[in-house]
């Protein structure tokens, strides 16, 4: 442990009892948890079955497996390690028998959800325009996150008609989850988390196992996950958990800060130790940062300190517009790559808002300089690709009715709309799947006799591969599927260079298969079967696919940010109303939130860093004046003295075709109509659902952007 510094070695050695690790940016935490482990195993002679380590991202308990054996000799095929959401569902898989679903259920992403709320919503003759599908979707999203099912709101059956129908809507999206044996990603750990509260065997048989258990990133978890570090930790209680609350900024996804606030207070006897020494930023960048996150109320005190010295002064810089600064960004960026030596993968540009990409996105088309998007559109969405993944889907869970249908006739094989309603009526008729039904095709008398041979077709290549998953692994089950349906050929003959983009993709597929079952074979000695690397891929996060070999320019939010760091920063749009975010400076907590967002962005920078912003913004059409940041007087960048405007003399003057004086708000005596757009000075925009009483009594239900409900009086809303 020579090569760890003092409180580094302090977190290594302390292995009882509760640990609270505040770990600033920079500090080398990863490195300390690794050593730690390390320790356990070799010195303390702990068997690796007995150590729970949660990390942030699958990536993350990738390289500390291979560090644990590359640095150590250890082999940590039995150490129970990954994120919240993979160890849970290696649990549930174990346990399947005690929940509500099959060995074989699957995952639904995103878009799957969406699909079956959509089903729900003309099932129940719901109007998407009066309960938002995106609202819908993440509302349940938070409640699940609050361990709420719908068994838990019946109370919401007498809360009005918007609470009653928001009920029926989850209710039905619940049932038709288990119907489907399918669990969207936040079910993981809430039918985790019920298993261990309602079953006692099961509950002490993991406590038994998690000798000691650690905790990365304690600063972002919810309830959910700390109820389930609570549970496992008990009763031997040597729980250490790292984190930093001055990177808390998942609020909006369920964390809670007050995890690692009160964590010292709720374990009693709790050593704290600090990790204060960075070993990425330089001084003058860490001074900032220190001197920013002083103004936050909510933290415990912790001051960075770094060895790393530069000649280079953090930039602060004021523009005229947001066109010209995405215009000085790309112009610095190719100067300090050109002159400074620098990568364009060392370079990033954060941003608060995914829309404010597409003007840098537009100057570095300009200079053709390649850039990645992280957190855009990634692989595993494209078209092609979730089409032979639901193929997989539907091969070990017959139950996924969604997943059943995006492949019925997808490549073409002769199944219309016709006979998927035909068959669809009579799976729901016998109470079948729909993949079970296609097996029963013979008894649908209103199918004609070729279309009886094209499902039965079907039928017989999913029976096939249905037969041999069990004894190939992951790589041979896909190939064997891709070369079935003759997708990959066909697309490759084409003509159509978007056709040939969707080959190349597949085959990119078939590549990440061998990939994954080359390291899982590595990891835990065994083949992958498919419901393995089916799991891997539902669980990956933005910054497991995050590409550090290409050399591009990196655009990303600073949400998308976190965990990284790069040589050059540039920090867009730091103005009121973006950061912070006009909808969290209502409250002094939201304001905070938006003070460690700036933190983070800052804390990614090791050598150059500069922060932006304009007068002008151009949102929704109109050029809006803008203010700058109440943060950049907080980190004592004097505006006046340090910044200036980017002049471009070859380019014409251009004037304003678009007056900057905001419209008046516009105030309504009358009744509100249904579908009204409105805002509220505290919870943002919203849509009228509906209204009750006349004049100063008049109570509107309203539903936020936000995904809140309310009944608000009419008084304190005004018309958009």
């Amino acid at each position: 442990m020579n090569d760890l510094n003092k409180e580094q070695r302090d977190v290594v050695s302390t292995t009882e009892g509760a640990v609270l690790v505040l770990a600033g940016a920079g500090s080398g935490k990863t490195r300390t948890i690794i050593y730690r482990a390390a320790y356990l195993i070799n010195q303390r002679k702990v068997d690796p079955f007995n150590i729970l380590i949660v990390t942030f991202t699958n990536k993350a308990a990738s390289e500390l497996r291979e560090r644990l054996y590359t640095y150590f000799g250890i082999n940590p095929s039995g150490l129970w390690v990954g994120t919240f959401h993979s160890i849970c569902l290696r649990i549930l898989r174990s346990e399947f028998k005690f929940t509500p679903f099959n060995s074989n259920f699957t995952i639904y992403d995103s878009d799957d959800q969406k699909s079956l709320l959509k089903k729900i919503y003309k099932k129940l003759d719901i109007s998407k325009e009066n309960f938002p599908l995106a609202q819908m979707k993440s509302s349940i999203s938070k409640r699940k996150n609050e361990f709420l099912l719908p068994e838990d709101l019946q109370f919401l059956r007498n809360e009005g008609f918007s609470n009653r129908i928001y009920l029926k809507i989850y209710t039905e999206y619940q049932k038709e989850l288990v119907n489907n044996n399918c669990l969207d990603f936040d079910d993981i750990m809430v039918y985790t988390l019920k298993l261990l509260q309602e079953n006692k065997e099961i509950l002490h048989k993991y406590q038994d196992i998690f000798k000691y258990v650690m905790i990365d990133e304690y600063q972002d978890t919810n309830v959910i996950q700390y109820k389930l570090t609570s549970l496992l930790s008990e009763p031997e209680n040597n729980i250490c958990v790292v984190g930093d609350d001055d990177q808390a900024i998942y609020s909006w996804r369920g964390a809670d800060i007050t995890n690692i606030l009160k964590f010292d207070k709720i374990h009693k006897e709790t050593k704290v130790i600090r990790l204060e020494q960075n070993y990425r930023s330089s001084k003058q960048i860490l001074d900032i940062a220190n001197q920013l996150i002083s103004n936050n109320e909510e933290r415990h005190p912790k001051q960075l300190r770094t060895e790393i010295e530069s000649t280079q002064e953090p930039v602060m810089k004021r523009l005229e517009t947001d066109v010209d600064e995405a215009r000085y960004i790309v112009e610095e960026i190719v100067n300090i790559h050109r002159e400074n030596g620098l990568t364009l993968n060392d370079i990033a540009v954060l941003y608060r808002t995914n829309s404010q990409s597409r003007l840098l996105e537009t100057e570095l088309i300009k200079y053709n300089l390649p850039y990645k998007i992280v957190g855009g559109i990634n692989f595993y969405q494209r078209k092609e690709i979730k089409d032979i993944l639901a193929y997989l889907k539907c091969i070990i869970n017959p139950a996924d009715n969604e997943s059943f249908l995006r492949i019925f006739n997808t490549p073409t094989r002769g199944i219309g709309k016709t006979t998927i309603n035909a068959v669809s009526n009579y799976a729901i008729d016998h109470r079948l799947p729909l993949s079970n039904a296609i097996f029963e095709v013979e008894n649908i008398v209103s199918l004609s006799k070729r279309a009886k041979t094209a499902v039965t077709n079907f039928a017989n290549l999913l029976e096939k591969w249905r037969d041999k998953v069990n004894y190939l692994n992951c790589f041979e089950i896909t190939n064997l599927v891709i070369s079935d349906i003759d997708i990959l050929s066909t697309l490759s003959k084409s003509d159509n260079p978007k056709l040939n983009s969707q080959a190349e993709n597949l085959k990119e597929f078939i590549s990440s298969t061998s990939q994954f079952r080359e390291e899982f074979y590595q990891n835990f000695e065994v083949e992958p079967q498919l419901d393995d690397f089916l799991n891997s891929v539902q669980l990956l996060t933005d910054l497991d696919r995050f590409d550090r070999d290409s050399d591009s320019i990196n655009l990303l939010t600073i949400h998308n940010a976190k965990g990284l760091e790069f040589r050059a920063v540039f920090v867009a749009g730091i103005e009121e109303g973006l950061l912070p975010h006009n909808r969290s400076i209502y409250e002094e907590k939201g304001v905070e939130e938006e003070r460690r967002l700036l933190y983070v962005a800052i804390t990614r920078a090791k050598e150059y860093l500069y922060l932006t912003y304009a007068n002008y913004r151009r949102i929704n059409g109109l050029n809006d004046a803008s203010a700058p940041s109440r943060f950049l007087s907080e980190i004592g960048m004097k505006t006046s003295n340090r910044s200036s405007y980017v002049i471009h003399p070859q380019a014409p003057k251009r004037k304003s075709l678009v007056s900057t004086k905001k419209p008046n708000k516009i105030i309504r005596s009358g009744k509100y109509r249904p579908g009204d757009k409105i805002h509220h000075e505290i919870f943002g925009s919203g849509m009228v659902i509906s209204s009750n009483g006349e004049g100063d009594s008049m109570i509107l239900t309203i539903s936020f952007t936000t995904g809140l409900l309310k009944k608000i009086n009419a008084r304190y809303v005004e018309l958009v």
